[in-house]
């Protein structure tokens, strides 16, 4: 009786263990390449900067960050689209002008390279991509162009104190636009990890189209809004 129930026990265990390494070998044999729809997130590292004719300010490249919510088709292995929605902080620095010198007085408000005027926009990417065939084992080639629908939510002046922290933050969002459709590019890198998700790592930048500027407050000037930076993404 024993050896029946020990016998039992051993063939239970062989089939298990069979079907095991078949679900096993099945998970291994598909590849998150093969699959037509992926979502996940991308964090955008950028900095900006404001260029253009008859400019009101003088302008520097400042930093800025975003994260949009993406998700992708592929109705070829090499091509798909993207549509996604997320926020971006756009704008620049403004040089002001330094009437007392940095050795002088530290401290002094005029001292140049502390005003930025901030642009918060909520933004609709929508993209053609293009990825590779496998150029390195599990990893691939990814390009996209596209347009980036957005509403400037809210336009912020600030000059930063830096010594006592006390900076001057105003409202500006009635001398700046509200809308654009810019031009976006990308191109990097896809990489399977572990066939959970794709490590994006792209090369990333977005072109404005209409003047930043409200005609009321800066008659004459026209300037466009231009960013450029590293984008990594997860797609699952």
């Amino acid at each position: 009786m024993k050896i029946r129930i020990v016998g039992t026990i051993i063939c239970l265990l062989i089939i298990s263990a069979v079907h095991a390494q078949h679900s096993l070998d099945t998970l291994q044999q598909k590849s998150i390449w093969t699959k037509k729809f992926l979502w996940g997130f991308t964090f955008n590292n950028c900095v900006m900067h404001i260029t253009g004719h008859n400019l009101p300010q003088e302008y520097f490249l400042k930093p800025g960050m975003g994260l949009t919510i993406r998700t992708e088709y592929y109705f070829h292995k090499n091509i798909g689209v993207s549509i996604g929605f997320g926020y971006q902080q756009k704008g620049s620095g403004i040089i002001t002008q330094d009437n007392v010198s940095y050795q002088d007085n530290l401290g002094d408000g005029d001292s140049t390279y502390r005003a930025r005027i901030k642009f918060n926009v909520f933004e609709v990417p929508i993209a053609l991509l293009f990825r590779s065939n496998e150029v390195i084992k599990g990893t691939r080639f990814h390009a996209s162009i596209g347009i980036n629908p957005m509403r400037n939510a809210y336009s912020k002046y600030v000059m930063y104190s830096i010594e006592d922290g006390f900076h001057l933050i105003e409202n500006h969002s009635d001398r700046y636009y509200k809308r654009d459709v810019p031009i976006a590019a990308s191109l990097g890198i896809d990489i399977n990890a572990g066939n959970s998700s794709i490590l994006q790592v792209h090369i990333y930048g977005n072109w404005g189209q209409e003047n930043v500027y409200n005609q009321s407050y800066f008659p004459g000037a026209t300037g466009k809004n231009n960013i450029y930076g590293i984008r990594l993404g997860w797609m699952f």
